[in-house]
C-alpha cells in the first residue's frame, strides 16, 4: 500500500494560477471567438394565403409584422387595373431602383409583401399569418454561416492591428518615398477591414432578422399562365414576335421627322442632277459649228490629185 506521505499532494500555487475553464474569459483571437460565438443560422421563409379580403388581410399581416418587432420592407397590392401603370409608372419601373430592375410582377385581386421579423420570431409570425386565410404554399430555409462569421470576424482584429503600426510607422518616417508607400499600404489595408465589417454586418443582419415573402390572393385571381408544352411555345413565340415589332415600329417613329425632311430634299437633288445631265452642251468645232466625221478633206476644184487618191484605172 502506498503510504499518505508518498501520495501526490495538490500544488495550492497551481491551483491558484490555473482556474476553472471559463468559455467567456478566453482572450481574444481565432479560439476565443469559436469558444463564445453561437450558432449563426439565416432563415428565411415563403408562404401563399388565399384570403376574401385583399385589403383587410393585407393589413392584418402588417399589424403582425410590427407586432413582432419587424416591419414591412416591400408592399404590393393590386385590387383592379390602374391605366397609369401604377405608382412607378409604366412598365412597374421604379425611377429609384437601378437602371434596369423591375418591382416583382403582381396580377390584380393579388398582393405580395416582404415582412423582416426578429428570426427568433419567425416561427410565431408564420403561424399568425396562417391564420389570415387558407394556405396554399408554406416553404422556408435555413442556412448555417457560422463559419464565415467566426472567419470574418476572427480577420478584423488583426487587420486593425496593422493598420495601427502602419499609422505608426508613419508618423515617424520623414522619407517622402516611404510616406508615399505607407500611405498606400494604408489605404489598402483599410478597404480590407471596412469590407470585412460591412460583410460581418450584413451576417449579423442575416441570422438576427428574417425575411417572409407572403402572397395573399382570391378567388378571382388569375392562375399563372406556365410557358410548358405547346401552347406555352406558340405563347413565347408571339410574345416574342409583338416585341420585335414594337421595336421596329418605335425606330421608324423616331425616325419619321428626319425621313420628312431628308427624302424630298434626296429627290430635289436627284432631279437637278438629271437636268444638269441632260443639259450638258455637244463638243463644237473650233469654227463654232458641230463635229462632223473624220474623213478625208474634199479637194478644190481644178487642183491636182494627189498620189493617194488616184485610180486604177490604168
Amino acid at each position: 500500500m502506498v503510504g499518505q506521505d508518498l501520495a501526490p499532494q495538490p500544488d495550492a500555487s497551481a491551483g491558484a494560477k490555473a482556474p476553472a475553464a471559463d468559455t467567456g474569459t478566453l482572450g481574444s483571437g481565432v479560439a476565443g471567438s469559436i469558444a463564445v460565438v453561437e450558432p449563426k443560422i439565416a432563415r428565411s421563409a415563403w408562404l401563399g394565403i388565399k384570403v376574401t379580403d385583399l385589403t383587410g388581410s393585407a393589413a392584418r399581416a402588417r399589424v403582425i409584422a410590427t407586432d413582432a418587432g419587424g416591419q414591412v420592407t416591400s408592399e404590393n397590392v393590386v385590387t383592379s387595373v390602374d391605366p397609369t401603370g401604377g405608382p412607378t409608372g409604366p412598365g412597374g419601373v421604379d425611377p429609384r431602383l437601378e437602371s434596369g430592375s423591375s418591382l416583382p410582377a403582381v396580377g390584380v385581386d393579388e398582393a405580395r409583401m416582404v415582412l423582416s421579423v426578429p428570426a427568433k420570431t419567425l416561427d410565431d409570425v408564420l403561424t399568425q399569418l396562417s391564420k389570415i386565410g387558407s394556405v396554399s404554399y408554406r416553404s422556408s430555409q435555413s442556412q448555417d454561416v457560422t463559419d464565415t462569421y467566426v472567419d470574418t470576424k476572427a480577420r478584423i482584429e488583426p487587420m486593425q492591428d496593422g493598420i495601427n503600426r502602419v499609422r505608426a510607422l508613419l508618423t515617424k518616417t520623414t522619407d517622402l518615398q516611404q510616406v508615399i508607400t505607407l500611405e498606400g499600404e494604408l489605404s489598402r489595408r483599410q478597404a480590407d477591414l471596412d469590407s470585412l465589417t460591412q460583410r460581418l454586418a450584413q451576417l449579423d443582419a442575416m441570422t438576427t432578422t428574417s425575411d417572409v415573402t407572403v402572397t395573399l390572393w382570391t378567388d378571382a385571381t388569375a392562375p399563372v399562365q406556365t410557358g410548358s408544352g405547346l401552347g406555352g411555345g406558340l405563347r413565347t413565340a408571339w410574345e416574342s414576335f409583338l416585341g420585335s415589332l414594337t421595336v421596329i415600329l418605335t425606330g421608324l417613329a423616331a425616325l419619321l421627322p428626319w425621313l420628312v425632311v431628308l427624302v424630298p430634299l434626296t429627290l430635289l437633288g436627284l432631279r437637278l442632277w438629271r437636268r444638269r445631265t441632260a443639259g450638258t452642251p455637244v463638243a463644237a468645232s473650233p469654227t463654232g459649228g458641230p463635229v462632223t466625221a473624220v474623213g478625208p478633206a474634199p479637194q478644190p476644184a481644178g487642183a491636182p490629185v494627189s498620189a493617194s487618191a488616184s485610180t486604177t484605172d490604168d
